[in-house]
């Protein structure tokens, strides 16, 4: 809430002519103050995100949800222009429903999530999975019969984890790159493209590969352009993974049952982004535009507390505040909630 108030702040400096003289409108802020941590709506709306739609992958019901949400509220708190903007994004895709676990020697519930866009499973199977990573190209080969229907085991046990966020752009004055932090992903002696062709031309019935957390954390992702005859693809937990490999490589023979099914959504191809604003009352700077945003879309296999439903709330907050205590600006106060951010920024490119 405190960092919520000042960037509200920072915002209504930027809306006037910013110089040595200009004088600060303390009663301003002190309403925004009050506004915010007496009347606040922003916990209603994170708990909707979140607790009640939750994940919100592009392209799915569940964004789109969110995104009407989004914009019935900021006409509900009389912000102007609300409206939904749509670009074409493709399908969407959600998971519904998994199962994975180990049978044998003992009975154990495997943690893993699909990869986003990976078709389903043709049904169940129970099979003792097919461990290759370490394997040669000319070993691949001699197991290629074996594989066909099978589970397999991807790559070697993950030994290396992901324990640290990539450094904050705020905590050094060095160049950060943007994304996630850098991938320890588990290699064997053939490269993993060249083992997903291969896997692919086997007819494999499901790939089981380990994240990069530890403790039950989970890294996962997804391409798009998963093809519907792609073998359907799951990341397991890497303490579950490893102890599989490890049962194999003992001379054990372990059965794991895995059931996965999934739904392309190919009827709304589009993309969305939420925009609204308080427009400008300068007549020489109304067509300047202060914007603030945050991006509405999350993977599948988390609600996106952090990533990014607080900054979704917090941005409609800042715009009902302003609203609420009658700020006319001079130059236009837009917001924007982008969809495919995490496609590669989609949804702040097309607009």
């Amino acid at each position: 809430m405190k960092r919520c108030t000042l960037f509200i702040v920072s915002i209504l400096l930027l809306t006037g002519s910013l110089t040595a003289q200009e004088t600060v409108d303390l009663q301003t802020i002190s309403m925004i103050k009050q506004e915010g941590l007496d009347r606040s709506q922003v916990l209603e709306a994170y708990n909707m995100f979140t607790n009640v739609i939750g994940p919100r992958l592009t392209g799915t019901p569940a964004f789109k949800e969110a995104a009407d949400y989004a914009a019935e509220r900021l006409e509900a708190w009389g912000l102007d222009n609300v409206h939904l903007e749509s670009w074409d994004f493709g399908r969407g895709w959600t998971l519904e429903g998994l199962t994975i676990e180990m049978r044998e020697p003992r009975y154990f519930p495997i943690i893993g999530y699909p990869e986003a866009w990976t078709p389903s499973t043709d049904g169940e199977i129970t099979a003792t999975p097919i461990y290759i990573g370490d394997k040669t190209a000319e070993e691949l080969e001699a197991l290629k019969p074996q594989l066909r229907g099978a589970i397999v085991l991807l790559t070697p046990p993950q030994t290396e984890f992901i324990k640290e966020d990539r450094l904050q752009p705020a905590a050094t004055m060095e160049s950060v790159p943007l994304g996630a932090p850098r991938f320890l992903r588990a290699e064997g002696p053939v490269g993993r493209r060249e083992l997903y062709s291969f896997v692919q031309e086997t007819g494999a019935a499901v790939l089981l590969q380990p994240t990069q957390g530890e403790h039950g954390t989970m890294f996962v992702l997804g391409r798009r352009s998963t093809t519907n005859d792609a073998v359907p693809s799951i990341i397991v937990a890497s303490e579950h993974y490893n102890m599989i490999v490890r049962l194999l490589e003992a001379g054990m023979e372990p059965t794991v049952r895995v059931n996965l099914q999934t739904r392309y959504h190919e009827d709304d191809t589009n993309g969305y982004n939420v925009l609204a604003e308080i427009p400008g009352t300068d007549p020489e700077l109304r067509d300047e535009v202060v914007l603030i945003g945050a991006h509405l879309d999350s993977w599948h296999s988390s609600p996106g507390g952090t990533d990014n439903a607080d900054g979704s709330a917090s941005t409609m907050e800042a715009m009902r505040i302003l609203k609420a205590i009658g700020v006319q600006p001079r130059r236009t106060i837009k917001m924007a909630l982008w969809g495919g951010e995490e496609e590669g920024l989609l949804g702040a490119r097309a607009w």
